[in-house]
């Protein structure tokens, strides 16, 4: 028999990238997304800092965190990119 421990060690090991939902008390409040690449990872992290704004959100490989919005540029790199790819303006274009 297979005990969650050993489950979740699996989903890490294939899956490394997480974004987590943090309490302002540094309490983790929710698992947001897992990722098996990064690309995936930080456009999820972009996702989450558009939705919960306003919230501190991690995007960490393992232990080592990659994106925080606690880090002006990485909160408002992941704002710029949310609107650039997920909600292009339709006169963008017309320059």
């Amino acid at each position: 028999m297979v005990d969650s421990w050993d489950l979740s060690r699996e989903k890490e090991r294939f899956n490394p990238y997480r974004i987590d939902l943090w309490s302002p008390e540094d309490k983790h409040l929710r698992l947001i997304a897992v990722s098996f690449d990064l690309q995936t990872g930080r456009a999820a992290f972009a996702g989450a800092v558009r939705t919960f704004r306003g919230a501190r959100i991690t995007l960490r490989e393992r232990a080592r965190v990659i994106c925080t919005t606690e880090r002006d540029e990485d909160r408002d790199e992941a704002l710029a990119w949310v609107e650039r790819y997920l909600f292009p303006r339709e006169d963008a274009g017309a320059a």
